[in-house]
């Protein structure tokens, strides 16, 4: 019995991943940075995020709710969400620690010198764990995707081109798996 509501409950979850409106919002945000290293308006990808986010949670009550419904499952997601950004929060604060400090040891050279690396894994490694967590392959894909197009920048392109390349696509994807959604799952009138 537990074993059939674990996977009743994981089925649900993965329902709401199937609407292609987490991959849109990973392709704006992507594209929001390239943006912003094109044009030096720092503060640009903060609005997108704020507004991004807001429109996330608009688009999932008008398509998703009215087609799968609203179910609250326990918070065991929210933690994995919750512990994979303070992760890479933390990562990344620590790569830009270690690459503004004007000390000459070993690691801070490294840093330095494999930028490129360690944004490419916080990009891509960022998306592949979230696929991993709620069971989206084609989150490994943008991962990947997301991965190459900021590592190989120096030699392929720019980063910020790069950027509004891949995140042009992960949107272009999240856009196709959100019209087989709404095919798959019409909206369904209850009658009085």
């Amino acid at each position: 019995m537990v074993k059939e509501l674990k996977q009743l409950e994981k089925m649900i979850a993965n329902r709401f991943m199937e609407d292609g409106l987490w991959d849109m919002y990973i392709g704006v945000m992507a594209v929001s940075f390239g943006v912003t290293i094109l044009s030096g308006l720092s503060y640009l990808t903060g609005i997108v995020a704020a507004i991004g986010f807001a429109l996330h949670s608009y688009w999932k009550s008008r398509i998703t709710y009215p087609r799968v419904g609203l179910i609250q499952l326990k918070h065991r997601k929210k933690r994995s969400v919750i512990s994979i950004v303070s992760g890479v929060f933390l990562f990344g604060l620590l790569t830009f620690t270690m690459v503004t400090l004007n000390t000459e040891n070993t690691l801070t050279v490294f840093l330095q010198d494999n930028l490129l690396l360690f944004i490419a894994m916080i990009w891509g490694g960022t998306v592949i764990i979230a696929g991993m967590t709620f069971n989206v392959t084609r989150f490994y894909v943008y991962g990947v995707v997301l991965f190459f197009s900021v590592f190989l920048s120096d030699l392929i392109g720019d980063l910020g081109l790069n950027l509004i390349i891949s995140g042009t696509l992960v949107f272009i994807s999240g856009l196709i798996v959100m019209l087989h959604f709404i095919r798959k799952y019409p909206v369904v009138k209850m009658r009085d």
